[in-house]
């Protein structure tokens, strides 16, 4: 599945650095072959639960501020010593990221994605996997019920095999 507009709109970055303090040393953490996933509850906001103070709350309000979830994707140097194979790893996590935390992610969350020396050697399916199941061995994992949802697609009605053509 490709990620949509409208998915990455529903994610977005820490910002504050005590949203980072508050993932370093989290509560719950998971470690698969290519990330560590950290996950920590989100704090209620002190502007009456909106982001985006100084311009108003406009931005907040187009983009639906209650369901963003705060990830930040970290690849350090320990990890790849080339800042090339570094921004490679974060474009990666960051994309499967934007794929797997809108649909399947509890909201009320901000997660940490830390990149591991393993990662450049798995492939795209690998890291969609292993993201979907560091979710549900950390009890965030919730499944979306197509039916319901604006980003389904919409399946088309085929014809009954009984009917005679007409």
């Amino acid at each position: 599945m490709k990620t949509t507009r409208a998915l990455i709109q529903r994610t977005g970055g820490l910002g504050a650095e005590s949203d980072y303090a508050s993932l370093r040393k989290p509560a719950l953490r998971w470690v698969s072959k290519g990330f560590a996933l950290h996950a920590c509850p989100q704090k209620p906001k002190q502007n009456g639960g909106q982001d985006g103070a100084q311009d108003g709350g406009q931005n907040a309000a187009q983009t639906g501020a209650k369901n963003i979830i705060g990830f930040a994707v970290i690849a350090s140097k320990k990890t790849a010593k080339l800042a090339v194979d570094r921004n490679r790893m974060r474009r990666r996590l960051r994309a499967v990221s934007w794929e797997i935390l809108p649909q399947f992610a509890d909201p009320s969350y901000h997660y940490m994605v830390i990149a591991r020396r393993d990662l450049p050697h798995q492939d795209y399916e690998t890291l969609r996997r292993d993201f979907i199941w560091c979710l549900r061995k950390l009890g965030l994992f919730i499944p979306k019920n197509p039916q319901n949802s604006q980003d389904a697609p919409q399946e088309t009605p085929q014809k009954s095999l009984a009917e005679p053509p007409a």
